[in-house]
């Protein structure tokens, strides 16, 4: 399948109106674009996320602790879905805010630091975590969150001199360089080249 850019950028305006990013949202995404396959809106989905977490995760875990003071300030309230709320607030991903207050909590209880697989072992496994609320929050964040959580999925697979996006692609792709060919499936003649 062959996007088109415009049809591209209004999936990706529609996906930047979005207050949070979990599986409502790509949802929403789904009923609004039917006339594009569901992996390759979980490609564009996906990548936005990503680049945005990416941008927002350095500002964020010089706020780690505020993020962290807010969570059990809200844990003792006893809501739920605080991470889910943060998220929101911060315009990140769920499990992106529970690796924060994960490893803000092992520095603050670890005398040596956090472990860097630490956190992410207890996103992939919440009964880990020893504080019931903590572990029920990070579960409902790993269900909530279709880009980062362990069972997502990764799309897109590339080889050298060939781009294949399985799931479609921009048409704008083609024409970016002459050394790169792209397709959206396996080529049916191989010559090989001694």
């Amino acid at each position: 399948m062959i996007i088109s850019c415009c049809l591209y950028n209004k999936v990706l305006c529609a996906i930047k109106k979005f207050k949070r990013f979990d599986s409502t949202s790509f949802d929403s995404l789904i009923s609004s674009f039917p006339e594009i396959e569901k992996a390759a809106l979980t490609s564009i989905f996906n990548h936005f996320i990503r680049r945005q977490t990416m941008l927002k995760t350095k500002l964020l875990k010089n706020n780690s602790k505020t993020i962290t003071r807010l969570y059990n300030k809200m844990a003792k309230k006893g809501e739920t879905f605080i991470f889910i709320s943060l998220a929101e607030k911060y315009g990140v991903t769920p499990v992106c805010i529970a690796r924060l207050v994960l490893e803000s909590i092992e520095n603050e209880t670890t005398a040596h630091g956090s472990n860097e697989s630490r956190p992410w072992d207890m996103i992939k496994d919440s009964t880990l975590i020893r504080d019931a609320t903590l572990s029920y929050e990070v579960h409902l964040a790993s269900l909530f969150d279709p880009t980062y959580s362990p069972t997502a999925n990764s799309v897109a697979k590339y080889g050298p001199g060939l781009v294949i996006y399985w799931f479609g692609f921009v048409e704008s792709i083609k024409g970016i360089r002459n050394k790169l060919l792209v397709s959206d499936k396996f080529p049916s003649e191989i010559v090989k080249i001694c």
